[in-house]
């Protein structure tokens, strides 16, 4: 079975934000969405990872990998939706 592409995730760039904000949102992520999330896009330096290499490291499935990155972007999403009403 083919691995699922990532997430389009227009709110992962440090740019759409600015990089302080950026760095302030992922703090707010549990450690988990954002470990996920770090691991899935290559945000540490490190190439993205698929769902099942991340499910492996975490001990987790890769549906529940699936469902951590999800809901991790639609909060990174929100904040920079927020971010821009106010700009």
């Amino acid at each position: 079975m083919a691995e699922e592409r990532g997430i389009e995730l227009f709110a992962l760039n440090p740019n759409t934000l600015g990089a302080e904000k950026f760095d302030a949102e992922l703090d707010r992520l549990s450690d988990r969405e954002r470990r996920v999330v770090e691991m899935r896009h290559g945000l540490s330096g490190d190439a993205p990872r698929t769902l099942t290499e991340i499910g492996g490291f975490l001990s987790l499935s890769r549906e529940r990998v699936r469902q951590i990155e999800k809901e991790a972007v639609r909060r990174l999403r929100l904040a920079a939706e927020q971010e821009r009403a106010v700009a």
